[in-house]
């Protein structure tokens, strides 16, 4: 995608276009979204997890992206490593991958403190 004056769109603008109803950025959306659910479901037959989450900025389009995610899992991957599965968007935004190091550094603080305090 590019604007009108020839420079490639940023995601926000990309976003609007898809929230405007412009066919050619729903349709750049919607390849993206199958590109990554054909690339996800090999994850997904793998792993067969119960939960994935997409983040990132183009989640702003909503299902315009993460419904061919979707669909492309649901094609690609095992059927019975999707029978359970969902697929949502992330809630957290751009604080996700802060949050998730955070998480791993607390998890294991109970057992550092331990072996700091017995030491």
């Amino acid at each position: 995608m590019s604007t009108g004056s020839g420079g490639p769109a940023s995601t926000t603008q990309l976003i609007d276009l898809v929230r405007d109803g412009d066919r050619g950025a729903i349709r750049a959306m919607e390849d993206a979204g199958d590109a990554v659910g054909r690339a996800l479901a090999q994850a997904v037959t793998i792993v067969n997890p119960e939960l994935v989450v997409i983040g990132g900025e183009l989640v702003a389009a909503g299902d315009v992206l993460v419904a061919p995610i979707r669909r492309a899992v649901q094609r690609n991957a095992m059927s019975w490593h999707t029978s359970e599965l969902r697929v949502v968007p992330g809630a957290l935004g751009d604080s996700a991958g802060v949050r998730g190091a955070a998480a791993l550094v607390l998890a294991d603080a109970p057992e550092r403190l331990a072996v700091l305090v017995a030491g």
